[in-house]
């Protein structure tokens, strides 16, 4: 049914637990979600040499397991799709709503300041770094 084994082999417990939890489960936006996060990363690799739909299987079943709703799930999915790929975020509109186009760019712009604060904090770690080795040689 999908690229990778890895939905294959959960794909009927993540939708049973959606279809409990989630009283407004879309079966055929959660496939459809599946489907473009396998497609749109399917020549992405981790540093590791994993591919990189682990990330996006990994949180979709985090936020399963959390018993959050479907919208939320699909969100998980994407989450990575608008930054990492050819996808674009009208297209998300298009092909989910506008409603998880938002969600998805939402959270693209908080993985964003998150990756910022996270250079300033290396930065300020180099001078201080730096200040040290200084103090150290004097």
């Amino acid at each position: 049914m999908f690229k990778t084994s890895y939905f294959n082999e959960s794909y009927n417990d993540f939708k049973s637990a959606l279809s409990l939890n989630d009283k407004n489960f879309n079966e055929v936006l959660f496939k459809k979600a599946i489907e473009v996060a396998e497609v749109s990363h399917a020549d992405q690799f981790r540093a590791s040499g994993d591919p990189y739909i682990i990330h996006p299987y990994e949180v979709c079943k985090s936020l399963i397991d959390l018993k959050l709703d479907t919208e939320t799930v699909i969100t998980g999915l994407l989450h990575d799709v608008i930054e990492d790929t050819s996808f674009s975020k009208q297209q998300i509109n298009e092909t989910f709503g506008e409603s998880i186009s938002e969600l998805v760019e939402g959270l693209t712009k908080i993985d964003f300041l998150e990756e910022k604060k996270l250079l300033v904090l290396k930065k300020k770690l180099k001078i201080l770094e730096n200040y040290l080795f200084q103090q150290l040689k004097t």
